[in-house]
């Protein structure tokens, strides 16, 4: 029987611990794997929403809540744990400094995502596990494109990148959700419109966009948006009201800044635009506003038919084909009006300011004759006439049949006239144009344009671009050309050439001619010319057009009479940038293309001034024929007026000006004020000195440098005594403005000699004032230095710099570790943070002050804390009785206190352990008069505790007498039994009070209770004593208890 109930109880403990132990840490590990896979699911609700902006195809994530635990045959679970999904509102999305490239007009959210200030929201998952902690398993919330987890102290863990800003790109991509979830499994259903409107800003523009995020601007600036900060296309990231602002620069290289935006909702929310302003933006392809727009990727080309309406981004304009028309009453427009088709638009090139006005009108009289079939192309204001299209041209016009209007042969004219200012300039303008923009304002009747990009590149070999010939050396010319891209077919690719300055060709209509057909890769071919030297100009140079249908370049050759010398001057570099006063730096080849040797001088010339020096000049020597030969020239722009500062025109000149090269440089101003500098002030000071220096970049001469004051206002104010203030480095001397007396300015005078380049001046003024400037934070006031006077240089030029008034050091105090909790009697080991928040360094002494439940403990001292820098001090506080008594056992408030500040949290002091290592003797069964002692270790000193031993677990099997005299001893110990409780005459308890002064910590306790009768007790069996410590017990009235036990044994042991 007895084996079967220690079986039965060992089954019962065993099946305990494997439910408090085992199946506890088995399900944490399931609730591990499930938050490694949820967070999975939640990168997974990313990329959908990403691939739901990018196809316009609806997305639906699956996501799996809850977590089940594994079916147990041995132990019980607890329910499994439902997450929860739900959305939460964030607040808006908002834009600034946005203009329009096209229009220079504000662009909007409302333009961009056909929603004012659209609303963003996160979703948030709440994993609610029953093992796992929150900073086990944070909340996952995913906002803005980025998923990052979410931890129980608010500390932001970001998951991955950002996909807002991404290089010159504005991805503005809210999600909006009224979502609710709590299932064990879910999904969510995610649908958008994607990229509804693209809108690219000057490229000037700094655009700021402002997010609502739960995410704190230093994650977004140190983490997120760390690789576009440093490319240098975002400059600042700030905290704004419910979320941040990121501040945008100017993009490398100019790009233009591209604003796109695609609102996504799910199933439980919709999103209804407002009609656009323009319908959606294809990528690669047209812009229409207010009509249709279609892209056609075969021809690469963007077809309108519309009322009003514009494009953008048309690269290399190849021909503008207008047809699809119906006819309507034309008149005005420039025109005479009659039953037909007219059409006007503007094309801007967008690599320079020039922007061309086109109109064209096709109109028959009443008899059927055409009356107006010409177009007028120019700046406004400036419409040169086309030559008159052919009838062929203006009936397929009227017939809605495509033509180009830019085509010669669509016009009663072989070529178009070319001369500067004609209509064939402009022509060719617009089909040199690069990254053009086309609009349209009006259009009567129907006309469908196509604007087509083109596709095939000519390049000529770098080689052939500009050659020389001495007349008759050679029977035939070569050009290398390189063409790339894809053709609309076969194309051809003619050779022309001209006399420069002529628009008329030497061989009409071409002198060669190549066909090709092109499918995305490239061929290089060669043109040949075939000069007949009679019939040409020598010394003179000629204009090589290599024209395709899609595409052309250009190239020269020069033509050199025989027996003579040619020098052609080549710049090979230069100094693209230099400063006013410096070397520009020039290398120059000098080749001889004639067929005699030849001496000459190369030149150096800077906006048409040549050589302030030899060195601006070098001397070439019996060039042979073919000969050549490298030159460095250095031209002082010393010698230049200052009214050259800015763009000029570097040319190396042959003596004779017979041949020139030329290219632009930059001569920038010099820069006199150097690296200024205005000393720091303390806030709320009578008497200060205040430095200020600066560093002369130039010899200047006698030179006046005013530093201006006025931003002080009536905050800082400085001596008006001149004799208050002194030169500390420099030879000059100073003269002050005053207004109202005040200081309004300092003016530091050079000397001519003395004062050098590279030279640190540097002044200083006594007493100056800051009583009147704000005490309670830290203020910066701007100072500017100006050249205001000077022999040498342009007047005006200023640089600028700026000072505080700074606090005094101020001390904050936290306690990052307080040691508690604390038993009654033992150290409290706490350390506290000291921080400098004030303005200056702390070199006075520092006490940091710890109490605890209001009685004053140690101290530590800090000194030489710079402003926000900390340190860490440890302090111990003994509790016991010297400091805290009994009564201070419980919740007490720890503070640490600085002159400055002061921090408390409240500690719990526990009380002491009176009653260590109790122990009963055990005894043997069946005795009817036995000695047995019993007691413990007294863990405090006390004053007169009472300590119960409870004896009622041994009922009638163990009874002890109830006399106390002489049958109850104190064996060890000064205290004195002070009672015994009985029950029916039996002792159930038995009571030792402590002597105030000798019963001190450590001391063993040991009484005895003779005549202890166990007759009615049998072996091996176990009693349970309980130690209290009593009510009575004064100063430490707690319910403190221990407990031991004893067995009754077999007498024969």
């Amino acid at each position: 029987m007895l084996g079967v109930a220690l079986l039965f109880g060992i089954t019962a403990i065993g099946l305990s611990l494997w439910q408090t132990t085992v199946v506890p840490d088995q399900n944490a590990e399931v609730e591990f794997n499930h938050y490694g896979e949820i967070e999975g699911d939640m990168q997974e609700l990313r990329q959908a929403h990403l691939q739901a902006v990018t196809t316009g195809q609806q997305q639906s994530p699956v996501l799996q809540l809850g977590v089940t635990y594994n079916t147990r045959v041995i132990g019980v679970n607890p329910p499994n744990p439902q997450g929860t999904l739900r959305a939460e509102e964030l607040g808006n999305i908002e834009l600034e400094n946005t203009p329009d490239r096209a229009s220079n007009a504000v662009v909007t959210t409302q333009n961009v995502c056909g929603a004012d200030r659209p609303r963003t929201d996160a979703i948030r998952y709440d994993p609610s596990y029953a093992r796992l902690s929150g900073e086990d398993a944070p909340q996952l919330v995913y906002e803005n494109t980025v998923l990052y987890k979410e931890t129980e102290s608010g500390d932001v863990l970001v998951q991955g990148d950002q996909a807002i800003i991404q290089g010159s790109n504005i991805n503005l991509l809210p999600i909006q959700s009224d979502a609710v979830r709590s299932s064990q499994r879910t999904s969510l259903s995610l649908s958008s419109g994607g990229y509804r409107t693209v809108k690219r800003l000057e490229p000037a523009a700094r655009p700021n966009v402002t997010i609502a995020t739960n995410i704190p601007a230093s994650t977004w600036e140190n983490e997120l948006l760390e690789s576009e900060i440093d490319a240098g296309y975002v400059d600042n990231v700030s905290n704004a009201p419910d979320g941040v602002e990121i501040s945008l620069g100017q993009t490398p290289g100019d790009v233009p800044w591209t604003i796109r935006c695609a609102i996504t909702t799910d199933s439980d929310t919709t999103f209804t635009p407002v009609d656009l302003a323009s319908p959606p933006f294809q990528q690669g392809g047209g812009f229409g506003r207010g009509g249709i727009t279609e892209h056609t990727p075969a021809t690469n080309s963007d077809t309108v038919v519309l009322p009003n309406g514009r494009w953008i981004e048309i690269d290399s304009i190849t021909d503008v084909l207008l047809g699809a028309s119906s006819t309507t009453d034309v008149s005005g427009n420039d025109f005479s009006g009659g039953e037909g088709v007219a059409t006007s638009f503007r094309v801007a090139d967008g690599r320079s300011d020039e922007t061309l006005t086109v109109k064209m009108a096709v109109t028959k009289d009443g008899d059927g004759s055409f009356q107006d079939r010409v177009l007028k192309v120019g700046p406004s204001g400036n419409l040169q006439d086309s030559p008159t299209l052919t009838d062929r041209a203006a009936q397929r016009i009227l017939d809605g049949q495509e033509i180009d209007i830019l085509d010669p042969a669509n016009y009663q004219a072989e070529t178009f006239d070319a001369s500067s200012g004609n209509f064939g300039a402009y022509v060719k303008n617009i089909k040199q144009m690069e990254d053009a923009t086309v609009q349209t304002n009006s259009i009567q009747g129907r006309v469908g344009m196509t604007v087509r990009s083109s596709e095939m590149a000519l390049e000529l070999d770098d080689d052939d671009a500009s050659q020389s010939y001495v007349a008759g050396d050679t029977s035939e010319i070569a050009f290398d050309v390189t063409a790339t891209g894809e053709t609309d077919g076969r194309e051809n690719v003619d050779l022309k050439i001209s006399e420069s300055g002529n628009s008329g060709l030497v061989e009409s209509p071409r002198s060669d001619r190549e066909t090709i057909e092109l499918d995305g890769g490239s061929e290089t071919f060669t043109l040949v010319w075939e000069p007949d030297w009679d019939a040409l100009s020598t010394g003179t140079t000629y204009d090589i057009l290599i024209e395709g249908e899609s595409d052309e370049t250009i190239g020269t050759v020069q033509v050199i009479q025989s027996d003579s010398a040619f020098v052609e001057v080549e710049l090979l570099d230069y100094n693209r940038t230099v400063e006013y006063g410096d070397d520009l730096t020039a290398t120059a080849r000098a080749t001889n293309l004639g067929d005699v040797d030849k001496t000459d001088t190369i030149k150096l010339n800077v906006d048409g001034n040549c050589c302030p020096s030899s060195e601006a000049s070098e001397k070439v020597e019996d060039l042979s024929p073919g000969e050549s030969e490298t030159v460095t020239l250095n031209y002082d722009t010393g010698n230049l007026g200052t009214d050259k500062i800015g763009e000029v025109e570097v040319a190396a000149k042959s003596n004779n000006f017979e041949s020139e090269d030329t290219a632009d440089a930059n001569i920038t101003g010099t820069t006199i004020i150097r690296e200024p500098s205005v000393g720091d002030l303390q806030a709320g000071q009578e008497r200060q000195a205040h430095n200020m220096s600066f560093t002369l970049g130039e010899d200047v001469g006698q030179s006046k440098i005013k530093i201006d004051l006025t931003d002080t206002g009536d905050a800082v104010s400085h001596d008006t005594d001149s004799n208050n203030w002194r030169v500390i480095q420099g030879s000059g001397s100073i003269s002050l403005n005053t207004n109202n007396n005040r200081v309004t300015s300092v003016v530091y005078q050079t000397v001519s000699d003395d004062d050098q380049a590279g030279d640190r001046i540097e002044i200083e003024g006594d007493y100056t004032d800051t009583t009147d400037a704000d005490t309670d934070s830290v203020t910066k006031y701007d100072v500017e230095y100006e050249l205001t006077s000077t022999s040498n240089y342009p007047q005006g030029e200023t640089n600028s710099t700026s000072f505080d008034t700074t606090l005094s050091e101020e001390i904050e105090v936290e306690i990052v570790d307080s040691g508690a909790p604390v038993e009654y009697g033992e150290t409290l080991t706490t350390t506290v943070r000291a921080t400098n928040r004030g303005g200056a360094v702390a070199d006075d002494e520092s006490r940091v002050q710890l109490s605890l439940a209001g009685e004053t403990g140690p101290e530590a001292t800090v000194r030489g804390l710079a402003p926000g820098e900390s340190t860490e001090v440890t302090m111990t506080y003994d509790t016991d009785t010297e400091r805290l008594s009994p009564t201070d056992i419980g919740d007490a408030e720890l503070k640490a206190e600085s002159r400055d500040d002061t921090d408390a949290r409240m500690v719990t002091i526990e009380p002491p352990t009176l009653v260590e290592k109790p122990f009963v003797e055990n005894v043997s069964a069946g005795e009817e008069q036995l000695n047995q002692s019993m007691g413990f270790t007294l863990g405090e000193n006390t004053d007169q505790a009472e300590i119960k031993i409870d004896l009622t677990d041994t009922g009638d099997a163990v009874s002890y007498d109830s006399n106390t005299d002489g049958n109850w001893t104190v064996v060890k110990g000064d205290g004195s039994i002070s009672s015994l409780n009985t029950n029916d005459d039996r002792v159930t308890s038995v009571t030792y009070k402590t002597h105030s002064t000798d019963d001190r910590a450590g001391d063993e306790i040991v009484i005895a209770a003779n005549y202890t009768d166990t007759t009615g007790a049998e072996s091996g069996q176990v009693y349970d004593i309980l130690y209290e410590v009593t009510p009575n017990t004064g100063s430490y009235n707690n319910d403190e208890t221990n407990s031991t036990s004893f067995e009754t044994e077999s007498p024969d042991g």
